[in-house]
């Protein structure tokens, strides 16, 4: 299971040149044969960083981290599920208004991601931010502009699971970039979409 959420393409190739499907455990019949035909792919890959292998015409292969696999094929699934959820709708949009992020969830820096985006009150958003792979929300942030001029946001960092001191540092350091990075021009974009 864990081969094959790291490296499902691979698996993928090396079940369709053995006639199998790719395994879901090592218990399925015929993974140990998908096993040993990835491994013969790979040809010796060292890297801890990415995944390369060579396919049947002898071209070297690299494949994306799993991650934005992921990432994208919980895009497709909000899409193919649930395109009239106006409430994933609405995420989506202001987490593209607020930081240009194409989708939810969102890859972020040091291995986060923006989860979710929720408006909170007329001039309050919060943003989920977590781990991608496994998904786990790990904090709010929650921005509203301050009172003085000129235009800034208040950044207020709500943490929603058991965080190290590394981790909680790295939150901090997320979320004021967050706030620094929001323009008043998208934060008002932001606020006109509405609830």
């Amino acid at each position: 299971a864990r081969a094959r959420a790291l490296v499902p393409g691979l698996l993928h190739r090396a079940a369709a040149q053995v006639a199998g499907a790719a395994p879901e455990t090592m218990a399925d019949a015929g993974a140990a044969d998908v096993l040993e035909r990835a491994v013969t792919l790979l040809r010796g890959n060292r890297s801890s960083s990415i995944v390369t292998f060579v396919d049947d015409d002898g071209a070297l292969r690299v494949l994306p981290r799993a991650e934005r696999l992921v990432a994208l094929a919980r895009r497709l699934d909000r899409l193919a599920l649930a395109p009239e959820d106006p409430r994933a709708r609405h995420a989506a949009r202001l987490a593209e208004v607020l930081v240009r992020a194409p989708y939810l969830p969102a890859p972020l820096a040091g291995g986060l991601a923006l989860l979710d985006v929720q408006r909170t009150g007329a001039d309050e958003l919060h943003l989920v931010l977590g781990h991608l792979t496994p998904l786990a929300p790990l904090a709010r942030l929650a921005l509203r502009p301050r009172a003085a001029s000129p235009f800034a946001l208040e950044a207020r960092l709500v943490p929603v699971a058991r965080l190290d001191d590394a981790l909680s540092a790295q939150l901090r350091r997320l979320a004021a970039r967050l706030a620094r990075a929001t323009t008043e021009p998208r934060w008002r974009a932001a606020l006109a979409l509405g609830a």
